[in-house]
């Protein structure tokens, strides 16, 4: 029979979720910029009540800032009005656009499905995350530190935000303050939490920690 862990290794593997969002670790995200793919980090901070900040690339200079609303990331157009030959259904196209630098699209040519007539709907551009929000919050940059696994993509903001993953996914026991939803650890996909995948999980942010070297 093996011994029984002593009470330090006990609670090394134990872990307490205080309720940090994920926002927690915003301050810091290591990118690669969007123009050029070089390694980069937008650093920011929080400021009531918005993020505040700035992105230089020292490669290309592209330049960004949060004042601007600036945004290099995926966007959708969306809008709505309706149509104007008969008026008698409301059209709302959505436009997908992930190439960089974005289309300029100010109108969506829109059949009408009462009338098949055309007619032009204002859109306007918003930020689009993708599924598993493997991106930068601020500017839209893809992530540094992202790994795929076959259950799905596991990723960090910056050394600080791996560590609390690792922290949480190697634990044993893991207990929860209070009933929010709303911490980084509550919010995590499901197969990343299951004790069955710990192992492929593990790995996974092994590879990611090996890169802060």
């Amino acid at each position: 029979m093996s011994p029984a862990p002593d009470a330090s290794e006990s609670a090394r593997r134990r872990h307490r979720d205080r309720g940090t969002l994920l926002a927690g670790f915003a301050d810091e995200v290591w990118v690669r910029c969007r123009r050029c793919d070089a390694p980069g980090c937008v650093r920011v901070s929080w400021k009531p009540y918005a993020w505040h900040g700035s992105f230089h690339c020292a490669r290309c200079d592209l330049a960004l800032d949060l004042a601007n609303r600036d945004w290099v990331g995926p966007i959708v157009f969306l809008g709505h009005r309706a149509c104007g030959h008969c008026g008698h259904r409301w059209l709302a196209p959505r436009v997908e656009e992930s190439a960089f630098p974005h289309a300029r699209r100010t109108h969506v040519d829109m059949h009408c499905p009462a009338c098949r007539k055309l007619s032009a709907v204002p859109v306007k551009a918003h930020p689009l995350f993708p599924a598993d929000h493997a991106i930068d919050p601020h500017f839209g940059h893809p992530l540094r530190l992202v790994e795929a696994t076959r259950l799905g993509v596991v990723w960090a903001y910056n050394a600080r935000h791996l560590v609390e993953l690792r922290a949480y996914i190697s634990a044993l026991l893991r207990e929860r303050r209070g009933s929010t939803n709303r911490s980084l650890i509550s919010r995590l996909p499901r197969w990343i939490k299951l004790a069955k995948n710990r192992e492929t999980v593990l790995k996974a942010l092994d590879r990611l920690a090996a890169q802060l070297d």
